[in-house]
């Protein structure tokens, strides 16, 4: 069993990475806070109507909102067979990091954090663009995206400390393909 979490910023190209490493790696299941929260948001849930003010304005949820997301969703792919598990774009906050940590407990252990790194104006582009194909209205407002920055920066430096002994960086400004081959040969025998 493993447990790879992948952080960075917004834009830097993680949801790709994770969506490589699936494709190629199909024991791999993956908990997207974000997505299941901006999923609740657009079905209107009770967890939705929460969750919106917060994700319009760019802001991080709060902490036990994000953990019922995420803790629900890893029993629902535990239940239903996977093992191994990508936390993509969590834990955001360090709060989240001691969380997750005392609720895997002994059962499954983070083996890998892989932080991918890339300069703000450059994800500011990328998410731009990924505006208009994806739809997301969160990427759409250019001070949202700052805010969304901001948040990320203040946040993320206790967490990166937290799991420095299992850290890991890569340049995310190449292509697609080189991130990959990169990110393959960091995680090594994590993937076999």
């Amino acid at each position: 069993m493993s447990s790879i979490i992948f952080v960075g910023a917004p834009g830097v190209g993680k949801g790709t990475q994770r969506e490589l490493l699936i494709q190629k790696y199909p024991s791999f299941s993956s908990i997207v806070p974000g997505d299941i929260m901006r999923n609740e948001v657009k079905n209107k849930t009770e967890l939705g109507r929460q969750l919106e003010d917060f994700l319009n304005k760019g802001l991080l949820a709060p902490h036990e909102l994000v953990m019922e997301c995420v803790i629900s969703a890893y029993k629902n792919y535990q239940a239903n067979g996977f093992k191994n598990f990508i936390f993509d774009g969590f834990p955001r906050e360090i709060e989240q990091a001691l969380a997750i940590d005392k609720f895997l407990g002994d059962s499954l252990k983070i083996d890998s954090v892989i932080f991918f790194d890339l300069d703000d104006n450059t994800s500011v582009q990328r998410i731009k663009g990924r505006a208009i194909s994806s739809g997301r209205s969160d990427d759409v407002n250019e001070e949202t995206i700052r805010t969304r920055f901001r948040e990320f920066h203040s946040k993320m430096n206790p967490v990166l400390e937290h799991y420095k002994n299992i850290l890991h960086v890569i340049d995310a400004s190449a292509s697609p393909e080189d991130v990959f081959n990169n990110l393959e040969k960091t995680l090594g025998s994590l993937l076999s």
